[in-house]
């Protein structure tokens, strides 16, 4: 599934909602050390978070994303789900 251009603007505005909202906790300028912005590997994941970064933050290029573990349990319950059941 592609990420769309609704998606997009979904996402960012709900970013800019939140940074809104919460201006104390979410300030405009991105800090590392604050800050984990994780996704899966699935395009429209990483499409979601980098939307999200740039309502909060106005842009996403200065913003780092951790690199999707391999195996990653904590984004991906579903998996590990389906993987109990059988």
């Amino acid at each position: 599934m592609l990420f769309t251009v609704s998606g997009w603007n979904i996402m960012q505005g709900l970013g800019q909602r939140f940074q809104e909202r919460f201006p104390t906790l979410l300030p405009t300028q991105y800090n590392r050390q604050r800050f984990v912005f994780r996704h899966t590997n699935q395009q429209r994941s990483e499409g979601s978070v980098r939307a999200f970064a740039t309502g909060i933050f106005g842009r996403f290029d200065n913003v780092e994303f951790e690199p999707v573990p391999e195996n990653d349990i904590l984004l991906r319950v579903k998996v590990l789900f389906f993987v109990c059941l059988k």
